[in-house]
């Protein structure tokens, strides 16, 4: 698993993007210095949205710095999960492998709770943009297989966290 400074690293590398925008950022202590991640400063992340806006990786980086959703989660939200005129989206699965490392829909979320959230302004706006996205695609999309998904791949199945954090 990368963390998004090595994302990020390997953006620039790609020339996908100009700077890495979490380069220098500071890691906290950790009690569990294996499990330390590379926090972004708040204007690290508000550099990074305006370096991916217009696009669906940014709708979804809007998402998780908004919400403190987990990628997993954001993959495996479902439309009939968010409820765009109230801005409540209800976080009820993750995306998981199976025993074949294929990425899949869960049936629960990782610590195996619901939770319910009020999505911020600016998350909804990006919800509907995605929306919109969604729907484009699939009328351009012959071979699609809907399955609901609010971030789905290019042909409406599961999108696999790990080419979702290269697309990142």
């Amino acid at each position: 698993k990368k963390s998004i400074g090595a994302v990020l690293t390997d953006a620039v590398r790609d020339r996908a993007l100009a700077t890495n925008v979490a380069r220098g950022a500071v890691v906290p202590l950790s009690a569990s210095p294996a499990k330390a991640a590379l926090m972004p400063t708040p204007s690290e992340v508000q550099a990074l949205l305006f370096e991916s806006r217009g696009t669906e990786v940014g709708r979804a980086l809007v998402i998780l710095a908004t919400t403190g959703a987990r990628v997993g989660e954001l993959l495996g939200a479902r439309w009939a999960d968010v409820d765009l005129e109230t801005g409540l989206w209800s976080i009820e699965r993750t995306v998981s492998r199976d025993r074949a490392n294929k990425a899949i829909l869960g049936s629960r979320t990782k610590n195996k709770k619901t939770r319910t959230l009020r999505v911020a302004a600016i998350a909804l706006e990006a919800l509907k943009a995605q929306r919109q996205a969604v729907i484009t695609r699939q009328m351009s999309t012959p071979q699609w297989t809907d399955h609901d998904l609010v971030f789905p791949s290019q042909v409406g199945s599961v999108m696999d966290p790990s080419n979702f954090r290269k697309q990142l």
